[in-house]
């Protein structure tokens, strides 16, 4: 199992938003993550991060526990906000990525760090290149422009093509699909499956459902602090009812145990 997060609880001062959540994500899995506004979707991507203080619960990598000051080298996160220093144009941001050194990898010990360093060797062989800057149209249309001047949805496609051809085993997608045009979140999931493909995990959640459901090979509801996995086949329709009609249930097994 690549990723295990387990009996996971956090609170805002009083308020509870993750409940004894359980989860997990194999290599090459591509999982989708609904919920309403408010569920605690970006809470549960922090987590997983190490940046929650005051937090409960278990992450274990490859089976070995992980704690929360070591997690970022194992993530691949696209957050909800803009990440991206804005006075740099959008050339000068990929020519700064490419003329990045990887670090030289310590001796490789456990399990976890093979698959690490397996990853680490894809992007020294530019395996991970799965949304090619140079290549895209949506990217060169806007290769002269501050990353500041970009519309919504230009700005989300340059982070995406920064954080999807990152070598890190596991990505966390927080509304991958923001402002973009049909043609561009086609050209997204293109990615995603090739990630999955080179034996990446994947976790991602939007509110666009229908392109989320179509990228993933699993799928769960975060209701109450924990998460509902629906069985394979659920009616799309059925799901989208369940998280906005009150009274509607949707056809979900909870994940409570491993």
């Amino acid at each position: 199992m690549l990723l295990q997060a387990d009996s996971i609880r956090f609170a805002y001062r009083d308020t509870p938003v993750l409940s004894g959540l359980y989860c997990n994500l194999r290599a090459g899995e591509t999982l989708a993550l609904l919920g309403r506004n408010g569920s605690g979707k970006s809470t549960f991507f922090k987590f997983l991060l190490g940046f929650l203080p005051n937090h409960q619960g278990v992450v274990k990598i490859q089976g070995s526990y992980v704690a929360p000051g070591k997690r970022l080298r194992w993530f691949s996160w696209l957050a909800q906000d803009p990440f991206l220093p804005t006075s740099l144009s959008v050339r000068g941001l990929f020519r700064l990525l490419d003329g990045r050194k990887p670090k030289q990898q310590p001796g490789v010990s456990t399990a976890a760090d093979q698959h690490l360093a397996k990853h680490k060797r894809q992007q020294d062989n530019n395996e991970t290149v799965v949304l090619n800057p140079y290549e895209r149209p949506e990217i060169q249309a806007v290769w002269n422009k501050r990353i500041g001047s970009l519309s919504v949805g230009e700005r989300r496609f340059v982070e995406l093509a920064v954080i999807l051809n990152q070598s890190q085993p596991i990505l966390l997608l927080d509304e991958p699909f923001t402002g973009l045009q049909p043609s561009s979140i086609d050209a997204v999931l293109a990615a995603i499956g090739r990630k999955a493909a080179l034996g990446h995990g994947i976790i991602l959640s939007d509110h666009q459902y229908r392109p989320v459901l179509e990228s993933s090979s699993r799928c769960a509801l975060l209701v109450n602090g924990r998460l509902h996995e629906t069985p394979a086949g659920a009616d799309p329709a059925e799901l989208l009812k369940s998280l906005y009609l009150p009274g509607t249930r949707a056809p979900v097994t909870p994940t409570d145990q491993p």
